[in-house]
């Protein structure tokens, strides 16, 4: 059998698990996709139908890759492989019209879509300026993917928003839906659900139909998910999940560690663990072995390394001065790997916090290195950044008309029309002299004001000026533009934005000081961001986010920011998915690690002193032990305590681990029990 070929003995036993509940550990890089793939050959081997299993992923990606390989085995057909949402869609499209509260002529709204319905509830009820549009949307989402709807309002939580409108607001949005015929993404999920539920002969059909079912990224679903899987298994009890609860990353969007973890107790299965590691060198291993240990409501397992021990210092820690310090240095290490023939699309830079990438593109873009950034756009085409470059340009090259119009088009009381108007005036001149040398108030009137003040503006800036920066920001004010907005928000949302954009401000405006003061020389600068080029290189750095890491694969990581308050973050509410972040961005790297911190972090644009993360003495990468000063409290069984996110509960249990101590709570809201460090956790008198 050649599915079986290259298989070790823990992925044969897992392939050849056929019959029952069988809950599959598999760590990354440990051949978890191979795995499932030849279970799917197994079964059909075996003589089970293609059309009586039912394979589901979490991207399309995912089951793209899997069908793709299946395909080509030449099986004499496809079984179901796809999402919850796409398998939530064929189900609707045959079954809705039972559920009288929609017909099959369903359409799936966009999320553009669902804003304005929100926004017009909101404004129905005179609550537009109290609370944002994405934040009833991502609620509402919350609920659905927790099998909560609006009738269920003892279960209903809402730590920062009005319980009893946003139960107006989810029930009035419900309506929306119904009477257009609409259904969202979370939809697809919730109302398979429902019909799963209300009516015993479908339910038992699809279970009839899918004797094998196979869910991947187990660690990933959600409440609702799980549920639908429960219901689906009504004739039978044949399912086999695979998943990591040490790469459950995804809790702030509704997926719960905890299915995992009950999986087995609940279905009576039996547990596999495939701890081989084919990506990782030993060192690298070990070091993410040690960190996620740490972590208590886990499965107990360690990884092993199946390629040794490596390269000679495959982790390697570094302390830099600064944040910027740290960029240069890493910058310059990418250089070294480069001139040593290791190519660009094998090394990564990974961070907790997106603004971190600012400092390593100046860099990179100094050093004429491309890179690539994956899900976000580059730290220069952000808006506010644009603007200022807009400008900028216009200095440097007042006389070019087409850097002229860029600018002409950022100004205030400058339109289309009166820029096409400029240049039918223009005589063989630049737009900039047609300014200076015409009598504009004959052709514009009150228009005339808005152009002249940009020329000023320009003339009065000189590119040597001592103070250069300063003096641009207070001819163009777009600093203190966006400090306005903010200011004047209305929303939560809106205030982040734009304090986000501020600060964005703050840190272009210190590096262009920085770079002035050193080499003078304004065009250098802006030529550094030209970076349209670095678009979508296949040949080039990878600067991401850990939570875009998840099942990528790189030779080198550098994982910049590894100081309190970054990684962990000092937001974060769950330490131990926090840890679990670390984790995965640890075993993203095949044969060389590199952590990085600074001692001083930019703020604001004020240097602020940072300590090395936590993890650096969990991971042993740092020796010694970690002082962390904590409140002193003691915590006892059936004392009542809230948290913000699951809100208010009973202690069932205390544990300590070293330093922390774990919290076993019951949350009256929806019955769950978790396990939680008391730093998350306030006590109710």
């Amino acid at each position: 059998m050649k599915y079986l070929e290259n298989l070790n003995d823990q992925q044969i036993e897992a392939v050849k698990s056929k019959e029952g509940a069988t809950l599959l550990f598999a760590g990354a890089g440990t051949g978890k996709t191979t795995t499932i793939i030849a279970r799917v050959f197994h079964l059909i081997k075996s003589g089970v139908s293609p059309k009586n299993i039912l394979l589901m992923t979490f991207t399309n990606k995912a089951s793209k890759e899997m069908l793709s390989r299946i395909e080509k085995s030449g099986v004499p057909s496809l079984p179901f492989v796809g999402t919850f949402h796409k398998f939530g869609n064929k189900f609707l499209l045959k079954h809705i019209d039972s559920f009288k509260e929609r017909n099959s002529n369903f359409r799936i709204i966009e999320y553009s879509e669902i804003k304005q319905i929100i926004k017009e509830l909101l404004k129905s009820r005179g609550a537009e300026k109290i609370f944002s549009p994405d934040e009833i949307i991502n609620l509402i989402s919350k609920m659905k993917n927790s099998n909560i709807y609006f009738d269920e309002k003892d279960k209903i939580i809402t730590p920062n928003i009005n319980k009893e409108l946003f139960i107006e607001l989810y029930r009035d949005y419900e309506m929306v839906m119904k009477k257009s015929n609409f259904i969202d993404l979370d939809d697809l999920q919730l109302l398979t659900y429902r019909i799963l539920q209300k009516s015993f002969d479908i339910r038992n059909r699809y279970s009839n139909q899918y004797q094998y079912i196979m869910i991947d990224e187990f660690q990933d679903t959600n409440r609702v998910q799980y549920e639908i899987i429960k219901l689906l298994l009504t004739s039978h009890n044949n399912i086999f999940v695979v998943g990591d609860d040490d790469q459950s990353i995804y809790g702030w969007r509704g997926a719960e560690v905890e299915n995992i973890l009950k999986f087995e107790k609940e279905f009576r299965a039996k547990s596999l663990i495939l701890n081989r590691n084919y990506r990782s060198s030993k060192p690298i291993i070990e070091t993410a072995n040690s960190l996620i240990s740490y972590n208590n409501f886990r499965k107990e397992k360690s990884m092993i390394s199946h390629r040794g021990d490596g390269l000679k210092e495959a982790v390697k820690y570094f302390e830099l001065e600064d944040d910027e310090v740290e960029a240069e240095f890493v910058v310059k290490e990418i250089s070294k790997l480069l001139k040593n023939g290791v190519e660009e699309s094998e090394i990564a830079v990974l961070y907790r916090i997106n603004s971190l990438s600012q400092n390593l593109e100046k860099h990179l873009l100094q050093n004429r290195i491309k890179y690539q950034i994956k899900g976000k756009s580059s730290f220069y085409s952000r808006l506010e950044i644009k603007e200022i470059i807009t400008y900028l340009n216009a200095i440097v090259y007042p006389h070019n008309d087409m850097i002229f119009i860029n600018a002409l088009k950022e100004t205030y009381g400058v339109g289309t029309q009166t820029i096409n108007r400029l240049i039918e005036i223009q005589n063989g001149i630049s737009l900039f002299e047609t300014i200076k040398q015409e009598n504009l108030s004959f052709y514009f009137k009150t228009r005339a004001r808005y152009l002249i003040t940009l020329v000023e503006k320009i003339e009065a800036l000189s590119v040597e000026m001592e103070n250069f920066v300063e003096s641009f920001e207070e001819l163009f004010d777009i600093r203190k533009k966006y400090s306005k907005y903010e200011a004047k928000s209305e929303t939560k949302e809106d205030r982040e934005k734009y304090k986000e954009r501020v600060q964005n401000i703050d840190n272009f405006y210190s590096n262009m000081k920085r770079f002035l003061s050193e080499n003078g020389n304004l065009l250098e600068f802006l030529n550094l961001h030209k970076i349209d080029e670095n678009e979508d290189e296949k040949e080039s750095i990878t600067l991401l986010s850990i939570h875009l890491s998840k099942g990528l694969e790189f030779q080198h990581v550098f994982i910049i920011g590894m100081n309190d308050g970054y990684l962990p973050h000092y937001n974060s509410f769950e330490s131990e998915e926090e840890r679990r972040l670390a984790y995965v961005a640890f075993t993203r790297a095949k044969d060389r690690l590199y952590l990085t911190s600074s001692k001083y972090r930019t703020v604001f644009g004020k240097k602020q002193k940072s300590e090395p993360s936590r993890y650096l003495f969990e991971a042993e990468v740092l020796k010694g032990k970690l002082q962390i000063q904590k409140k002193s409290e003691k915590y006892k069984s059936e004392d009542y305590v809230i948290h913000k996110k699951f809100g208010v509960g009973a202690i069932k249990g205390v544990s300590k681990v070293g330093s922390e101590t774990y919290l076993e709570i019951e949350f009256f809201g929806d019955h769950s029990v978790r396990k939680l460090t008391s730093s998350v956790i306030e006590r109710l008198n």
